[in-house]
């Protein structure tokens, strides 16, 4: 029996899978920055590279000082996980369409500025459904 959709549905983009696009940048980044790292930090990062993944305000306090020194290891690993938080913040406080799509534009003019490959893959797909993901 063939699915009868609602011409007047609104497509919406979830939280989830929008999200796995900027994860998916930051740990593109992880491997790259991992290879660049002494032994040390190397299996440093590996070891912990969970807490990149994590809400920063779901860590406890020795998480929070892990994660800082992982960011340390490179200006581009902060600056896309930084970009991550960013977008948590974006879901979490946007209360309105407008405040919304003002915030979303920043977020991707942030993005773009990082002059990350990865981030820049990463945005043409935030740019494609920005409609679905601000609904």
């Amino acid at each position: 029996m063939p699915l009868n959709f609602s011409p007047n549905a609104i497509r919406v983009a979830d939280r989830f899978h929008v999200t796995g696009y900027i994860m998916d940048a930051l740990n593109e980044v992880r491997r790259r920055v991992s290879k660049e790292l002494s032994t040390h930090a190397h299996t440093n990062l590996r070891r912990n590279k969970h807490l990149l993944n994590k809400r920063n305000d779901s860590l406890n306090e020795i998480q929070q000082q892990q994660l800082k020194q992982l960011i340390a290891y490179s200006p581009d690993l902060k600056a896309i996980y930084e970009l991550k938080e960013m977008l948590i913040d974006w879901y979490d406080l946007s209360f309105n369409y407008q405040s919304a799509l003002n915030d979303y534009r920043s977020w991707l003019e942030k993005g773009h500025a990082l002059n990350i490959p990865a981030v820049e893959k990463a945005s043409k797909t935030f740019e494609n459904w920005q409609t679905e993901i601000k609904n």
